[in-house]
């Protein structure tokens, strides 16, 4: 969880999510990160959650803007979790029509 300056520019926000699934791709693991915009809040102040969530700092972030590399518009591809993945699109290629693959791929997933 990052607490960060309210005025922060949605860039900012966009370029820190896609770090995290720059980490989660390169590691092959589902992640996930909560940024929390603190309204009214600069950096160094704390925001109280209240009761049992608890309070975090506001986080400083860098003062370079990300909105080139954000407004590139790239794609992060998914990670490749196993080699089935390769195994399935080589029966798909030697099939040649979808109801021999289909009846293929059956034998696969059952062996």
């Amino acid at each position: 969880m990052i607490v960060i300056p309210g005025d922060t520019p949605a860039e900012t926000i966009s370029a820190i999510i896609a770090d995290e699934v720059a980490i989660g791709m390169v590691n092959s693991k589902t992640t996930a990160v909560r940024v929390i915009p603190a309204i009214g809040l600069s950096e160094g102040e704390e925001l109280n959650f209240g009761g049992l969530l608890g309070y975090g700092p506001v986080m400083k972030l860098r003062d370079k803007s990300p909105a080139k590399m954000i407004l590139r518009g790239g794609r992060i591809p998914a990670p490749l979790q196993s080699p089935k993945e390769l195994i399935v699109h080589k029966e798909i290629k030697a099939c040649g029509s979808p109801q021999a693959f289909s009846s293929n791929i059956l034998i696969f997933l059952i062996a």
